[in-house]
C-alpha cells in the first residue's frame, strides 16, 4: 500500500506540473496582440509625434519603391515572455509582408528589459542573413539603446536594413563614406600587415618600373651616340 501511495503522489505531482506548464503556455499565447496602426507602433511612448511620423513616412516610401514591408514595434515590457516569442506573435498577428511573398521584417524592442529581436522572413534572408543583421544591430541600434536614445537607434537600424533589403547592396555602417564599400579596410593586426606588404609590393614595382625605363633610355642614347645619331638635334 505504501508503494501504491507513492506512485499516486508522483503521478499527481507530474499532472500538476504539466497543468501549470500548459496554463503558462496558454497565458503567453493569449496575451493581447495590439492592432497595428502603421509600420511604426510605439506602445512604450519613446518617440515624439514628429519622430514617429518621420520613421513611418520613411518605411512607407521604402515599401512603395521596393515592395518590402519593415515593421517597428516598441513595448515597455516583455512581461516574462521570451523576446523571440513576443516578436513572432506580433509578426504573425500583423501578417507583416505581402501575401504572395514571404518578405516581411520586424524590429522589436522591449525598453524595460533593454532587449531587442529582429525577425527576417525567409525570402529576405538572402540579402539579410542572421550574421549581417546581428552586425547591423550591434553597430546601429545597441549603442543608442544603452543611452535610451531610441529614435536615433531605430532610425539608424531601419536605414541600414533599407540600404540592403531587396537590392543586394553591401552593408556600409551608417556614418562611413560611400567609398569605404569598395576599399579594403583592415580590422585587425593581420589585416594591417597584409595591407603594408601589399603597399610595399606596389611601391617596389613602381620604383622598379621607373628604374628600368631610365636604364633603357640610357642604353638607347649610348647606342645612338655610337651610330652618330643625336636625338636632341632640332
Amino acid at each position: 500500500m505504501k508503494t501504491l501511495s507513492m506512485k499516486v503522489h508522483l503521478t499527481t505531482f507530474i499532472l500538476l506540473g504539466l497543468l501549470c506548464f500548459k496554463c503558462a503556455s496558454l497565458e503567453a499565447q493569449s496575451r493581447e496582440i495590439p492592432v497595428a496602426e502603421g509600420f511604426v507602433n510605439d506602445y512604450a511612448g519613446v518617440f515624439s509625434e514628429e519622430e514617429e511620423r518621420e520613421l513611418e513616412d520613411s518605411l512607407q516610401q521604402f515599401f512603395k519603391r521596393s515592395g518590402v514591408q519593415i515593421g517597428l514595434a516598441i513595448e515597455a515590457s516583455l512581461d516574462g515572455l521570451d523576446k523571440f516569442d513576443r516578436a513572432m506573435m506580433l509578426a504573425r498577428g500583423w501578417k507583416i509582408g505581402q501575401k504572395d511573398s514571404n518578405n516581411g521584417i520586424l524590429v522589436y524592442i522591449a525598453t524595460n528589459e533593454r532587449k531587442y529581436q529582429i525577425l527576417v522572413a525567409r525570402d529576405m534572408q538572402g540579402d539579410l542573413p542572421d550574421g549581417l543583421v546581428g552586425e547591423m544591430a550591434r553597430n546601429e541600434l545597441v549603442p543608442y539603446i544603452k543611452d535610451d536614445n531610441y529614435f536615433k537607434g531605430c532610425k539608424a537600424m531601419l536605414n541600414a536594413l533599407m540600404s540592403v533589403a531587396g537590392n543586394g547592396r553591401k552593408y556600409v555602417p551608417v556614418g562611413k563614406p560611400w567609398y569605404e564599400e569598395f576599399m579594403f579596410i583592415p580590422t585587425n593586426f593581420a589585416g594591417w600587415i597584409a595591407a603594408l606588404v601589399l603597399s610595399g609590393i606596389i611601391i617596389a614595382t613602381w620604383i622598379f618600373g621607373i628604374g628600368r625605363n631610365l636604364s633603357q633610355r640610357s642604353q638607347l642614347n649610348q647606342r645612338a651616340q655610337e651610330l652618330g645619331i643625336n636625338f636632341n638635334k632640332k
